[in-house]
């Protein structure tokens, strides 16, 4: 009975172990990424849509697969969506395939069994014949996979409202999941009166002897996740003035012939647009320029961008959309997000760079208008259509969707949050570094706060967890006191109870010295749940305004006046307040209560000591000199009579 009960419990460990590698071995959640036994090198395929006005298609695509480990006998799975798969070759030998799940799925896909075992760096080719109607991802504003309009047949890269999120597989059969990334080969058997627009570089078109069909090839040599691979064919003309960057890299734009004129004034500045962003983010990272203009949009597929008709038609040279999409071609196309939880990464920061473009375009006021009405329209429209959302593995149950836009606007102000606590030197270093330590990889919101961790100083880890991974923004109740130093500023946050509180706000204060009556026009760190400051004037008092920055806050006025004297009733408040000057060589601490401290140290976020200096009663203003300490935060620490202080200041020249 012992060896029969050791034997059964053997077969079924066996059973679990085999359920689990199956399991390990399934595609994963289109916002998980799990580690797969193979990489996909590369994309071979050919697509004939000699009938692309009823949007069929017969298709062949190879994978090159390479193993990652020794395997007896791997699957192998693809997506592929509303096309009939006619038969899979795994290298030369015809295979069978499962269908896994159904379409209602999000990990639809279908399975191939390999017949031999595989060693570790094996390259093998898997190749799917398919044909079929092709479709995209449906309901009442299908936006992600393949739609015919306007002449033009065409594919966008994700959907809004499909589970699945990534729609290339609408067309082409692939891995289609963002954490994988290879180059690819495509060819396009289609009428000679149209041409087709694709990624990478046009290698040749050739005619079909006897017909009047021509073949394209297109081919990109820079790795791509899926999501931004695309077609579109129509009767397109591409525009004059092959204007070239500084990279020697092309510019081309393809457009419907009624469009030449106004996609010209619309596409003027994209040449400023590539250079300003080089100048912010490094060298243009891919072998061309495209946009092409479809009805649907707008799309960043990785070197030709789709962008809306009715964009292009609007003879608008600044062109936000345009430079949105461009930015992508840092964020999210070379370095794209390992899975959609991530993709605040790319949205966020394309959003920043219409701002940074507007700066680019009409100064710093200009950007600050550009944050600050991100910021409006999150809080005041945004929050109550879509709900609460973290920029990080947000909800995408409606009212929210798979880009929400909560990951625009609010993403948009925070970094903008983030330049404004690492200085603009140190910003853009950051960034550059980042996007060159994963170029055509992929990445996580971990690897963007590992990449300011230095940055941000001791700030980074709670200003992530206060504004990518959590929600909400801070509601603060500005007070005016009567002190025994004249009018004190008491700013309060009140939305502790629904968001929680904000320790890392970067606050732009403006407002008259209560003795010199001089403009105080500064950038603080509201690190607690109170704020308190001097001021001459309580009228010409003003929160989150000033010539630095904005921050995503809301400001609760009118604002409450106390005639009596406040010092009892916020005795053990904050007593001090710090602020740069306007020359930017000295820092200012405040006592707006009296001292009951006795020393005061500033230190780096490392810890590091700059300066420091003995207090005494009598003492109410300390000056601090800033001659050779470098942008970032820096932190008062202010002790005695056992309690302390800690005031944050930021120098950003």
């Amino acid at each position: 009975m012992r060896n029969i009960t050791i034997s059964v419990i053997t077969i079924a460990l066996v059973t679990f172990l085999m359920a689990e590698l199956a399991v390990a071995q399934n595609v994963p959640l289109p916002t998980r990424f799990d580690n797969q036994p193979f990489d996909i090198e590369h994309y071979t395929a050919t697509l004939d849509l000699t009938e692309y006005k009823t949007k069929f298609v017969t298709a062949e695509s190879k994978m090159f697969v390479r193993w990652n480990s020794d395997l007896t006998a791997p699957t192998f799975p693809f997506h592929l969506r509303g096309l009939t798969v006619d038969s899979v070759f795994v290298n030369n030998s015809r295979t069978a395939f499962e269908q896994i799940g159904t379409p209602a799925s999000d990990t639809f896909h279908y399975e191939v069994t390999t017949t031999k075992p595989v060693s570790k760096n094996q390259l093998d080719s898997i190749t799917v014949f398919y044909h079929g109607v092709m479709t995209n991802e449906g309901g009442t504003s299908p936006w992600g996979g393949v739609h015919y309009e306007d002449e033009t047949l065409y594919a966008l890269g994700v959907g809004f409202n499909n589970n699945y999120v990534s729609a290339t597989q609408h067309w082409l059969a692939c891995y289609d999941h963002p954490s994988d990334k290879a180059t690819t080969d495509f060819t396009f058997i289609v009428p000679n009166d149209v041409v087709v627009a694709s990624n990478g570089l046009l290698k040749s078109t050739t005619a079909i002897p006897t017909t009047n069909q021509h073949r394209i090839v297109w081919q990109m040599s820079n790795p791509a996740s899926t999501y931004l691979l695309t077609f579109a064919v129509g009767p397109y003309t591409t525009l004059a003035g092959n204007t070239k960057s500084n990279q020697n890299v092309p510019y081309e734009y393809y457009v419907l012939p009624r469009d030449t004129v106004s996609s010209k004034i619309s596409y003027s500045l994209v040449p400023i647009m590539v250079r300003t962003f080089e100048q912010l983010y490094g060298d243009y990272p891919f072998e061309k320029v495209g946009y092409v203009n479809t009805q649907r949009g707008a799309m960043e597929h990785q070197t030709m961008i789709s962008l809306p008709v009715s964009v292009a038609q609007r003879k608008d040279t600044v062109n936000s959309t345009a430079a949105h999409e461009l930015a992508h071609q840092w964020f999210g196309d070379c370095v794209s997000p390992v899975d959609f939880s991530h993709a605040w990464l790319t949205e966020a920061f394309a959003t920043y760079s219409e701002q940074a473009w507007a700066e680019h375009l009409f100064g710093h006021e200009q950007y600050l208008k550009t944050v600050e009405t991100n910021a409006r329209t999150y809080i005041n429209r945004t929050s109550k259509n879509e709900g609460v959302l973290p920029l990080y593995d947000f909800s995408r149950i409606a009212p929210s969707s798979n880009y929400p836009q909560t990951i625009y606007q609010k993403g948009a102000v925070v970094v903008a949050m983030m330049r404004a606590i690492c200085g603009d030197e140190v910003f853009y270093a950051t960034l550059q570094k980042y996007l060159q330590e994963h170029a055509y990889g992929t990445a996580t919101t971990d690897d963007m706060y590992q990449a300011f961790k230095g940055a941000m100083g001791g700030l980074a880890e709670k200003f992530f967890q206060e504004w990518v991974y959590g929600r909400g923004w801070p509601v603060l109740k500005v007070e005016y006191w009567e002190g025994f130093a004249g009018p004190i500023v008491f700013i309060t946050q009140t939305q502790q109870d629904k968001f929680g509180s904000f320790h890392t706000l970067p606050l732009g204060l403006r407002y008259n010295h209560h003795i010199t009556g001089k403009l105080i026009d500064t950038l603080v760190i509201m690190s607690s749940d109170t704020l308190m400051f001097s001021a001459a004037d309580i009228t010409k008092t003003y929160i989150n305004v000033g010539s630095s920055y904005r921050s995503l806050v809301e400001i609760l006025y009118p604002t409450t006046v106390h005639d009596d004297n406040a010092d009892a009733d916020i005795a053990d408040s904050t007593r001090a307040t710090v602020y740069v000057d306007d020359s930017k060589n000295n820092a200012k601490v405040e006592f707006v209560t009296p001292n009951i401290y006795s020393e005061l140290i500033v230190t780096d976020s490392t810890g590091r000591v700059y300066w420091r200096s003995a207090l005494t009663p009598e003492t109410l203003q300390i000056v601090i000199p800033l001659g050779g300490m470098a942008n970032g935060a820096y932190y008062v620490n202010i002790t005695g009579n056992g309690k302390s202080l800690t005031l944050p200041f930021m120098l950003s020249f």
